[in-house]
Formats: structure tokens, C-alpha cells, sequence
């Protein structure tokens, strides 16, 4: 009994309020106010919004959430990550907005890939149509810009149905030629966790960019950005992928070990003892590395010339 009449308030709390914002956001003025500002009213983060909801064609959800005046709000992790931001961007949609646009070099997807939000995701991917292959300004598609976790970039990836297209869509590169690797290694918020996972799901070599550039090359210029214990388990991960890494990239002719070398030389004076053991460990794991991949090619040559005796 207790628990019908509950039931019963609560539904007509959840009716009640579900009138009343469909009440305020029927008068709301978008010349004037911002999505934001109706959403939390007396809080001016950002300009007008420069299009009418009304006319779809015109209207980008980014703009209409955040404002084109503004932007930083676009970046506020916060906001995308909250579980009410489903709330707002479903209500943005209902009102025209466009969910595939972009603005400041982002899109709504790139936001809930970037923040981890799983289910904005699946809200946009499902319910939005939103285009994963969609290019976003110079870095390619959603996943290589910013899926920073295994399980927003499975919702990604599976949400390609077949296994082909899964597959171009993982070895799809950008301009500079990079790949999911080097987005990976060039972020600090990347778990170390992708590297294995896109190998084992499709991605394959060459894994060099313009000019031989290796995702190694690329964690070697970013080692201080990153948790020491993430950037050692990087380094083994891309090592086992069988990435070189005495290869020289072509502009200065620098393996990633002299890459790292100089990003330790020239902080030396103020470095920090944590940074300076960051760079210890990248140097201990290439260094063992290296006298794996030697005592391989001593135990190669034996076997060799064992059989050439026989």
C-alpha cells in the first residue's frame, strides 16, 4: 500500500515537473539566453546562441548548448560527463539542434568520448544517428580524437557493424597519418589499456605516421604528461606490438630513446625528482628491450649454426 501511494507521488512529481520545463522552455528567448541559462537560470556562462532551434539546418547542437559567443563551456569535463547532460543535449535535439555539427574543433561525440560518458554516447549513436565516421577539423574520426577508455571506444567501434568496416574504421589515419596508437600515446588521459585492445581488435602495421614517426616517438615526447606506472605498461604494450623503437623518424633523424634525452636535458635544471624517474624508467624498459631482442638474435645465430653443421 505504502509503496503504490510512493509510486503514485512520484509519478505526479515526474509529470508535474515535466510540465513545467516544457512551460519555461516554451518561453525561453534565444535571442537573449543561452540553453545553459534556462537550465540553470541566473548563471550567464556564455553569449547568445546565434541560431533558431527551429530551423534544423542551421542549428548546431554545440552552439545551441554552449553559445557562439563563448565556448569554454564546450570544454568543461564537468558538464559533459554529469549524468543530466543526456537530459540537456536530448532536450537540445528535441528542439532542432543538429548533433552532428562541430564548433571549436569539436562535436558533441568527441565530448562524450572525450569525458568517459557512456551514456550520452549510446544517446547520440543510437537515438541521434550520430555519424561515427564523421571528421572532426584536422584529427580524423571520434575514436582517434578522443576515446580515452576501452569501454566508450567498444560502444564506438561495435556500433560499425560489420567486421570490415570495424577494421578500416580502427586503421583509419588523419592528415599526419596517425593512428589510434598515437592518440593514445600523445594524451595523458589515454589509458595504456588501448594500445592491446586496438591490436586486438583490428588495428594493423605499418604503425608509423608522416616522416616515421612511431607512437613511441610520441610517448617519449610526452613522458612527463603521464602517470609513470601508465607510460612503463604504454611502452611494453607498444613493444610487444612490435613497434621499433630504434627506428629514426625522418625530420631530425631521432630514435625515441634521443627524444626522451632531450626532453630530460632540457628540464634538468627545475626538474622535478618524479619526472627525472619517469624518464629512468623509459630508458630501463627500452634497455631491457634491447638485451631481450639481443639475447634472441645470439640464441638465432646458435640454432643456425647448428644446422648449417648438420
Amino acid at each position: 500500500m505504502v509503496v503504490s501511494v510512493l509510486c503514485a507521488i512520484l509519478t505526479v512529481l515526474c509529470a508535474y515537473w515535466t510540465v513545467e520545463v516544457n512551460r519555461s522552455y516554451a518561453h525561453i528567448d534565444l535571442d537573449t539566453l543561452t540553453f545553459m541559462d534556462f537550465l540553470c537560470p541566473g548563471s550567464r556562462v556564455l553569449g547568445a546562441v546565434n541560431c533558431d532551434p527551429r530551423d534544423a539546418a542551421n542549428c548546431d547542437l554545440l552552439g545551441y548548448l554552449c553559445g557562439k559567443q563563448g565556448g569554454s563551456h564546450i570544454y568543461n569535463d564537468a558538464w559533459w560527463s554529469a549524468p543530466s547532460s543526456v537530459i540537456m543535449v536530448r532536450l537540445a535535439v528535441a528542439r532542432g539542434a543538429n548533433p552532428n555539427a562541430s564548433a571549436f574543433g569539436v562535436s558533441a561525440i568527441t565530448r562524450a568520448l572525450d569525458v568517459g560518458n557512456e551514456k550520452l554516447l549510446e544517446y547520440l549513436l543510437n537515438d541521434c544517428g550520430v555519424d561515427p565516421n564523421q571528421t572532426i577539423s584536422d584529427c580524423g574520426n571520434p575514436l582517434l580524437f578522443a576515446a580515452r577508455s576501452i569501454p566508450t571506444a567498444k560502444i564506438l567501434v561495435e556500433h560499425i557493424g560489420d567486421p570490415t568496416a570495424r577494421e578500416v574504421y580502427i586503421n583509419k589515419r588523419n592528415k599526419h597519418k596517425s593512428n589510434v596508437l598515437h592518440a593514445v600515446c600523445e594524451c595523458s588521459t589515454h589509458s595504456w589499456l588501448l594500445i592491446p585492445w586496438y591490436c586486438d581488435h583490428g588495428l594493423t602495421p605499418p604503425y608509423e605516421a608522416l616522416y616515421d614517426w612511431t607512437p613511441i616517438h610520441s610517448l617519449a615526447a610526452c613522458i612527463r604528461r603521464r602517470d609513470e606506472l601508465d607510460m612503463h605498461n604504454a611502452l611494453l604494450s607498444l613493444l610487444e606490438a612490435g613497434i621499433d623503437p630504434e627506428k629514426k623518424e625522418m625530420v631530425r633523424g631521432k630514435t625515441a630513446r634521443q627524444i626522451a634525452q632531450e626532453g630530460l636535458d632540457c628540464n634538468l635544471g627545475g626538474l622535478l625528482q618524479e619526472y627525472k624517474q619517469k624518464y629512468d624508467t623509459f630508458f630501463k624498459v627500452l634497455d631491457m628491450h634491447k638485451e631481450k631482442v639481443k639475447q634472441a638474435q645470439e640464441l638465432a645465430d646458435k640454432l643456425k649454426n647448428v644446422s648449417i653443421k648438420k
